[in-house]
């Protein structure tokens, strides 16, 4: 640095302050193209040159040689050090606050009695092996069950495929435009009613572009890409915890469950009364006691619409039986009045005979 262009920066310094054309030293490093550090490093630089200067300990340097051609300085086109910082702090704490508040979303319900929860299994509402005469049947259990019962999508609403697996659309009966068009009715007051709803990775594939993300915005639906904790209030104070999630962690050829209850044993879910999944389509349900934590918990694992896929049996080694039955969905009963643990929740592996334990249970407790 010369001492001209010390005296210089110096100066410049005179227009910074309360009053003055420029309120603080940020605004001169922002006029001036610098971040607010490189700013005060020159201002050092440039009293110490000043500084030496007048005690006589520096020669004067000579002006720069003369430029035929002058360059003007073009100022950086990014955000200063200090308000990156500030940037990414903000965006961290908003992170934060959104994810401990889903973490812990509390959700009153308003109406006495028990009431009911359709967990739909992978739907994958597109794919020609889609059961969907057994879908409808499902969704006709919510819908004619209103208020007391709701919709829960566990994920893979569509086959949504992409990269080498978008061969596949090859052998599809629709178009992604009328799977799409599909999907919007699922998630709607006509569909499957949710009050969650999980992407799963077929979902997770379209990325940040994820349209169901956007369906389900203005309707107040609870939405993640891959699990969901949930805490219902009933009137007379009592709570039920529930953990969705597509997958857990775990797997095993002797146990359908073992993900589920891997996740139940060893906290994951918090104190949950039932951890459920999907994804792998395959279904069961258990109840049992933890002994660890006294706890008595469901796990569950709904098998899903979707009774058939080519890549699946033939490079996952699936084995589909078209003749099973049960499991698509897993119906949900919770009783707030139930007089022990054990017969708080019940779980069915047939909504039309879940939804009739329902009904008998309101009748029984609101007459």
């Amino acid at each position: 640095m010369l001492i001209q262009e010390a005296r210089r920066l110096l100066q410049q310094l005179d227009d910074v302050g309360e009053g003055k054309r420029l309120k603080n030293q940020q605004g001169l490093a922002t006029e001036l193209g610098l971040t607010i550090y490189a700013l005060k490093s020159r201002l050092k630089q440039a009293r110490s040159l000043v500084d030496l200067e007048e005690s006589g300990n520096v020669e004067q340097k000579k002006e720069s040689p003369f430029e035929a051609f002058e360059v003007p300085f073009i100022p950086s086109d990014e955000l200063p050090v200090d308000q990156l910082l500030e940037k990414m702090a903000t965006s961290f704490e908003k992170k934060k606050a959104h994810k401990i508040y889903k973490d812990e979303t509390k959700i009153k319900i308003n109406i006495d009695g028990a009431v009911g929860f359709n967990v739909f299994g992978d739907i994958h509402i597109d794919s020609p092996h889609a059961d969907i005469p057994t879908l409808l049947k499902h969704i006709k259990v919510v819908q004619d069950n209103k208020p007391h019962v709701r919709g829960i999508m566990i994920g893979d609403h569509l086959d949504n495929w992409i990269g080498f697996l978008a061969r596949n659309y090859a052998y599809s009966e629709t178009t992604t435009h009328q799977a799409w068009q599909l999907v919007q009715w699922l998630v709607s007051e006509e569909g499957c009613n949710p009050i969650c709803a999980i992407s799963g990775n077929h979902g997770a594939w379209s990325g940040s572009g994820d349209p169901v993300k956007w369906m389900l915005k203005p309707k107040n639906i609870l939405e993640d890409d891959w699990g969901i904790k949930v805490n219902f209030q009933f009137p007379n104070g009592r709570e039920f915890k529930m953990y969705n999630k597509h997958n857990f962690k775990g797997s095993s050829i002797y146990n359908k469950l073992h993900g589920v209850l891997r996740a139940a044993m060893l906290g994951q879910g918090r104190g949950c009364h039932l951890y459920i999944a999907g994804h792998l389509h395959t279904g069961s349900i258990m109840q049992t006691p933890l002994d660890e934590s006294g706890e008595t918990v469901w796990v569950c694992r709904a098998k899903g619409y979707k009774w058939w896929d080519s890549y699946a049996h033939e490079r996952l080694n699936f084995e589909f039986d078209a003749h099973a039955q049960g499991f698509e969905s897993i119906f949900v009963v919770v009783d707030p009045d139930a007089k022990s643990e054990q017969s708080f929740v019940t779980c069915f592996s047939d909504p039309e005979e879940g939804v009739e334990f329902l009904n008998w249970k309101r009748s029984k407790s609101i007459g």
